[in-house]
């Protein structure tokens, strides 16, 4: 497995395998690279399965979680009365993590918390409550005085 690729005057060879979907590595070792030749794009397996490194992994949620950076999370409070994230404790510069209401089940009494755990969030150690339906919003990670900030809603 490996692709040859020209750097400068020299050529490389990089350990990424190449071809359309049904080709991938199955099963895939978390980190392995694969360029898919029907999506024209290279992805990266992540130990939940394949997606393109320049997109998030969307992945659905509806209990209390522990989230982990460059993901988007699709939340359903429906099943319950709202439900708690906690967020990473060791998050790098211009990590981002985005949150969507998957189903408008987002409210006043289906309330969604994010827990900075040890980092703030615009600067503050406070739970950040959110009660708009259909709220759809990237926190991004700046530094430790400002922490996450909310950078798209």
């Amino acid at each position: 497995m490996g692709r040859r690729v020209q750097y400068g005057s020299s050529f490389v060879t990089l350990p990424v395998g190449y071809g359309v979907d049904s080709t991938r590595p199955d099963p895939a070792v978390q980190g392995a690279l694969f360029f898919n030749t029907d999506k024209h794009t290279l992805e990266i397996y992540d130990g939940d399965g394949w997606h393109s490194i320049r997109d998030m992994h969307s992945v659905d949620i509806q209990s209390d979680t522990n989230v982990v950076v460059n993901k988007h999370y699709w939340v359903d409070c429906l099943p319950n009365s709202g439900f708690t994230v906690t967020l990473p404790t060791s998050p790098s510069k211009y990590d981002k993590i985005t949150f969507t209401d998957k189903n408008n089940s987002i409210n006043n009494i289906r309330i969604f918390r994010i827990n900075p755990g040890s980092n703030p969030i615009m600067g503050t150690s406070d739970v950040m409550e959110v009660t708009t339906t259909g709220a759809s919003f990237t926190l991004i990670w700046f530094d430790n005085t400002e922490g996450w900030r909310v950078e798209n809603i």
